[in-house]
């Protein structure tokens, strides 16, 4: 997974003394205090399609649906599909977090103003402020935007039948 927002801000807001100690229920304190972060205009383009702006607190793209303790964010991600799947989540307020929580952990696949869902191989984000950026779990420069992009045939993934 790579994202730009939220979730970079509490991958890097987590002590790896914390992670190594307590595994992924580290994540959930600081978590607890970047909720409270400001979120930020989105701009999105999937394959080169017409952009899509979105006030929203972070976007995430993978191709493996779970975050850490398997809640799975990307219900429908696959290694092997070929396809980035991409979340942009945008709750306002404790009881959108709380919302957004239980659909997460119910492993739901609906999608509305909170959370919503797609699919592409290039993924463009570009957003109007700087911001924290992870890829696979590691802190890269904050920057405005962030493209993740497909390479099908790149690597060999097995999967079970």
């Amino acid at each position: 997974m790579a994202g730009i927002g939220l979730d970079a801000a509490v991958v890097g807001a987590t002590p790896d003394a914390a992670k190594k100690l307590a595994g992924w229920p580290a994540y959930a304190g600081a978590a607890a205090v970047q909720v409270l972060r400001r979120g930020a205009t989105f701009t999105v383009r999937l394959d080169g399609n017409a952009t899509q702006s979105r006030r929203a607190r972070s976007v995430t793209v993978g191709n493996s649906g779970g975050l850490p303790g398997g809640f799975p964010i990307m219900p429908d991600a696959r290694l092997d599909d070929g396809l980035l799947d991409v979340v942009i989540l945008a709750p306002t307020g404790p009881l959108g977090w709380v919302r957004v929580g239980l659909r997460v952990v119910a492993g739901s696949r609906q999608d509305d103003s909170l959370i919503e869902r797609h699919q592409a191989r290039k993924v463009e984000i570009q957003a109007d402020a700087q911001l924290p950026r992870q890829v696979d779990g590691e802190i890269i420069a904050p920057s405005r935007s962030l493209t993740v992009a497909v390479w099908p045939g790149a690597l060999v993934v097995r999967v079970p039948a």
